[in-house]
């Protein structure tokens, strides 16, 4: 059984997380890409590849909701765990936000490949996709640990790598959008988490005191 828990990751290992994305996002240069010419011939080799970042989102939401039915009934986790879902869709729109501010090309509209790929003015940086995808990973994480946490990861990774070898996003995007989904929840639910703890100490003890 998955133990609970609502506790921010430490922050050695979130250091590390940004730090590895940040390579990406800050100096995409010609690495970014690179790998994303080089895996363009896929999105026509095997179309089927567009179907893993729809199908790794709706895992990865299915385990989000699990996660969340597990989470206590009552008190402050209940709360922390409310707000960590509640911040994907907020991650979504921040992610929005910055493609319109960055208004970055497609590798797919860079190259004039046409089919399957989005039109002119859906831009690329960062990724929804991998913004959602990581955000809900985020979420679970957050609520459960073992093998749950461990498999929502791995699902937000191919979500992210899916929208790379579908030829729609460089490396960098898709870092970006993961960087931006798990800050929306990890900042969520920092913010939230002492109010929240403090409150339901403050109605325990009205309980409490009324019993008395």
């Amino acid at each position: 059984m998955a133990s609970r828990r609502t506790e921010i990751p430490p922050a050695p290992i979130l250091a590390l997380v940004v730090l590895a994305m940040g390579v990406l996002v800050i100096a995409p240069g010609a690495l970014s890409g690179a790998v994303a010419d080089a895996v363009m011939p896929l999105r026509f080799a095997v179309p089927e590849v567009a179907l893993l970042a729809p199908a790794a989102i709706a895992a990865l939401a299915v385990l989000a909701v699990w996660a969340f039915a597990r989470a206590p009934r009552t008190g402050a986790d209940r709360i922390v765990a409310t707000i960590a879902l509640a911040a994907v869709p907020v991650a979504y729109l921040s992610s929005e936000t910055l493609k319109s501010a960055f208004a970055e090309e497609r590798p797919c509209q860079a190259a004039a490949v046409a089919a399957g790929c989005p039109g002119a003015g859906d831009w690329s940086f960062p990724s929804n996709h991998s913004t959602v995808a990581f955000a809900l990973a985020a979420s679970v994480a957050l609520v459960v640990s073992g093998w749950v946490a461990v498999t929502s990861a791995v699902l937000a990774v191919v979500a992210a790598s899916g929208r790379v070898l579908e030829g729609v996003h460089y490396p960098h995007d898709v870092a970006a959008g993961a960087l931006v989904g798990i800050a929306c929840v990890v900042l969520a639910t920092r913010v939230a988490a002492a109010p929240a703890r403090r409150w339901v100490g403050r109605l325990a003890e009205r309980h409490r005191r009324r019993k008395a």
